[in-house]
């Protein structure tokens, strides 16, 4: 097993995250144009010319080509440095906390997924279902497969997984009911993703949580004026940056939300 804190082994971890968020920025550019992410190489969006290593250092290239296409000078997207940032980032992160154990590899695995349906949800305002039904799978596949627990411990986290994901998936779909389309048929899925991932009771914790910063966000947005009553704020960042927080300390946040009454 890893040894969390290790500063080498952070480093390692840094280093795979920023790799993998490189490809999950070609998984959020190609998978909602239906372009495969595997049979075809990283190439300019505007001159088309294929990229190479130079290209494709993940961060350092964006820094160090200032934010130009070496071939053509257009601007490359600033969110293409900021996703593997990010990446890095929640690797060294996991690592720090869980080190290379069954839950870190499981936190990874699912943190992925929560960054590919933000920047997808956000750009597109789309929660595609190749991305969100494979999730949902994995995370109900996997939430009974704890190789320390006792088979009562494993029953209780697989059903507090279960009722997190129904509570995540039934609260959306009623709101989405009644809203007539103010909400997107993805947010439900995405909700009962989060709620597996979390469960039950921290489920509740992160719709909360996911509410009460979209409400804030878009009233900052309908004051500024950058946002008219009519147009539509994706929910699906709110939710997955809120199931991020609590798939990192849920326990914390559901214990202060109690104390709070």
């Amino acid at each position: 097993m890893l040894a969390t804190g290790n500063p080498f082994d952070m480093a390692v971890l840094g280093a795979v995250g920023l790799s993998i968020g490189s490809f999950l920025n070609v998984v959020i550019d190609r998978v909602p144009r239906d372009e495969s992410i595997a049979t075809r190489s990283s190439y300019c969006e505007v001159c088309h010319t294929h990229l190479g290593v130079l290209d494709l250092v993940p961060v350092l290239s964006y820094l160090f080509l200032r934010g130009r296409c070496r071939h053509c000078g257009a601007k490359i997207p600033v969110k293409l440095a900021l996703v593997e940032l990010l990446t890095g980032l929640v690797f060294v992160y996991i690592g720090y906390q869980w080190g290379l154990s069954w839950t870190g590899a499981l936190v990874l695995v699912y943190s992925v997924f929560l960054i590919v349906v933000f920047m997808i949800d956000l750009e597109r305002s789309l929660i595609l279902d190749k991305i969100i039904f494979p999730a949902i799978i994995i995370a109900f596949a996997l939430s009974p497969f704890r190789p320390n627990d006792t088979p009562d411990e494993i029953l209780e986290v697989f059903w507090r997984s279960v009722a997190g994901g129904g509570v995540g998936f039934g609260a959306l779909l009623l709101i989405y009911i009644v809203s007539r389309g103010g909400m997107g048929a993805g947010d439900p899925k995405l909700g009962a993703f989060v709620g597996l991932i979390v469960g039950f009771p921290v489920a509740i914790a992160a719709l909360l949580m996911s509410f009460v910063s979209g409400g804030i966000v878009a009233a900052f947005l309908l004051i500024t004026g950058k946002r008219g009553r009519k147009e539509a704020i994706p929910f699906g960042p709110f939710l997955a940056t809120s199931g991020l927080a609590c798939l990192f300390w849920g326990n914390d946040i559901w214990d202060w939300y109690i104390d709070l009454f």
